[in-house]
């Protein structure tokens, strides 16, 4: 599995990552250069090689949940945290 960071306005992959957190740590990048979160997606996706339902996948984030997903995981990944 792997992660797929969209450009929603133009409908383009931006980047594809192996974890969630790499993924999270491009949009707090993109974020913080300015990009809308609308414009953001970020889902996770089979290989060619793997076989499954996507209906099991989690939902895609995007927009403001997305934003405040990869906010939190900064937090969370903190090593300064109390």
């Amino acid at each position: 599995m792997h992660y797929e960071l969209w450009d929603a306005a133009s409908a383009n992959v931006l980047a594809v990552f192996d974890s969630e957190a790499e993924g999270l740590g491009v949009v707090r990048q993109l974020l913080a250069s300015g990009w809308d979160p609308e414009h953001l997606s970020l889902g996770i996706d089979f290989d060619e090689s793997e076989i499954g339902d996507d209906e099991s996948l989690p939902p895609v984030l995007h927009g403001a949940a997305l934003a405040k997903r990869a906010n939190e995981s900064m937090i969370q990944d903190s090593p300064h945290r109390a």
